[in-house]
């Protein structure tokens, strides 16, 4: 698909089960009370706990017949819960005798109409499931135990997609280069569901003023492109900027609500435009990890007792600026960052380079960074375009 700018980050998730062992013997239902005992028409081999269909090697036989053991319900979410009805007839001379089993889960329950049939008559197992995390190849459910000597357990499934109402594609922010978007827009992301076969968009909520957002349906051709397993439908996200933004970094929080149900999705695009003033990392120097897209400084685990300094490279076009950069006014969150910056070198005619430190003082209490409450700088210059530096960095002391 043209103009589809994203950062696809891939999550894993990995679910354990915790086992608890008990001293002592499990008991299983049905086991308390005295044995059963051994009849001609009951031999030893067949000891089954009380309650458990006994099958007979004597006498009228009955035949379990099924048509229908599995059940794809589709799609379902979170929360939800799913049930199906199966018939079980009895085509044998004898009496059918019906037990539940035990269920592959907590998340599956059972209900026999009748637990006895007689010739020619029939009754309905009730599957239901409960879909409590998501799981894009649940399949549960649990056996039927009977005395038919061919059938004494009949295994009945449902299975199908738990899934949340819509996941955001890619799952991590929308980054976008402002002058890479054209005048007619740009696919910066896509919301799509296994759950609802016709998805469609009421509302989208952001207080940005610098761009707006737009949506259309994606054809089953462009789903198949994307190749999303299990798709039930998917909206593309559109973008359309501000053509007199000026240069600066928006990161802006959206929330999306759809028609097919009550609670919003959340994602956020970090849209920046680049202007005369350009942050590079400085050749040779290793202390940090710089991000130019995310205007992302990365400072890494450092004692609090040491000062960390860090060294960022500014490239400033003076094509119609003959002053010298200078940084105006500084906004620092923690308070106790620290910015200067030399007077620059030429680069010809109408370029500088000008050095800019980031300091971390030494003595402050260890503190931590990260991804959801970096530090930020807010920097503003003199020069002429009005472009502001924005940084976020991550640091731990310790």
């Amino acid at each position: 698909m043209k103009n589809l700018i994203f950062v696809v980050g891939f999550l894993a998730v990995a679910g354990g089960a915790i086992w608890v062992l008990s001293g002592g013997t499990e008991e299983t239902e049905g086991t308390k009370g005295p044995k059963p005992t051994s009849t001609a028409s009951v031999p030893a081999k067949n000891k089954k706990p009380a309650g458990v269909p006994m099958v007979s090697s004597t006498g009228p036989q009955p035949e379990c017949v099924v048509q229908q053991t599995e059940y794809n319900f589709g799609g379902m979410l979170v929360g939800d819960t799913v049930s199906y009805r199966f018939l079980i007839e009895n085509h044998g001379e004898g009496v059918l005798q019906l037990q539940t089993g035990k269920p592959t889960c907590k998340c599956t329950t059972f209900e026999l109409g009748k637990k006895e049939l007689k010739k020619g008559e029939s009754t309905e197992l009730i599957v239901e499931i409960e879909g409590k995390r998501p799981d894009e190849n649940f399949e549960h459910g649990g056996p039927i135990l009977t005395n038919d000597i061919n059938a004494q357990e009949v295994q009945f499934r449902l299975k199908g997609v738990v899934s949340v109402p819509v996941f955001v594609f890619p799952p991590e922010a929308w980054i976008v280069k402002a002058n890479d978007v054209p005048e007619e827009g740009l696919i910066v992301g896509f919301l799509v569901s296994r759950v609802f076969d016709d998805m469609s968009i009421k509302d989208m909520e952001f207080e940005n003023e610098h761009f707006t957002l737009e949506w259309h349906k994606c054809t089953e051709q462009q789903m198949a492109v994307q190749e999303w397993d299990k798709a039930q439908s998917a909206v593309a996200i559109v973008l359309k900027v501000d053509p007199d933004l000026p240069p600066m970094l928006i990161r802006e929080p959206v929330s999306v609500h759809i028609d097919q149900h009550h609670k919003p999705i959340s994602l956020e695009i970090e849209l920046q435009k680049r202007g005369p003033i350009r942050i590079m990392p400085k050749p040779g120097v290793r202390n940090y990890q710089w991000h130019e897209l995310q205007q992302g400084l990365q400072m890494g685990e450092f004692s609090s007792q040491k000062e960390r300094v860090v060294e960022l490279q500014l490239f400033v076009d003076h094509s119609e600026f003959k002053e010298a950069l200078q940084l105006t006014d500084i906004e620092a969150i923690p308070k106790f960052l620290e910015v200067e910056m030399d007077e620059g070198k030429p680069l010809g005619d109408s370029k500088r380079r000008y050095t800019m430190k980031i300091r971390i003082p030494a003595g402050y209490p260890a503190t931590a960074r990260g991804r959801d409450n970096p530090g930020l700088l807010r920097i503003k210059t003199n020069h002429p375009s009005g472009q502001q530096i924005d940084l976020q960095m991550t640091f731990r002391t310790f």
